[in-house]
């Protein structure tokens, strides 16, 4: 689902290590259950625009 938006660009910021990540002072900024839908949408919308390229 790309909410209306006609890109094929996005950002997904993933700490580079656990160190890093471990040391955040606050909460996450979101939850588990949406990082993973935004990953699996991101991952569901390149297949389909690289499928779309080669036909």
């Amino acid at each position: 689902h790309t909410y209306g938006l006609n890109t094929l660009a996005g950002f997904v910021h993933v700490p580079y290590t656990p160190k890093q990540a471990a040391e955040k002072q606050l909460v996450a900024s979101m939850c588990m259950h949406l990082l993973l839908e935004g990953i699996n949408v991101a991952i569901r919308e390149c297949i389909k625009a690289l499928s779309e390229k080669k036909s």
